[in-house]
């Protein structure tokens, strides 16, 4: 893909359009893969039980 180039061992420079790639193959803007992310950032991940009455 062309995202990443080797500038010496262990070390890469990545491409400009690294972000712009990772949003056409679908990793950003996706609501399933980004709220788990968001809402154990904010600290806000609770048990099931905390989210189910009966």
């Amino acid at each position: 893909m062309g995202l990443a180039q080797a500038e010496e061992p262990a070390r890469w420079s990545l491409s400009d359009r690294m972000e712009q790639t990772r949003c056409e193959l679908g990793e950003c803007g996706d609501i399933i893969k980004t709220m788990p992310q968001v809402i154990t950032e904010h600290g806000l991940v609770h048990g099931a039980g905390d989210y189910c009455r009966a």
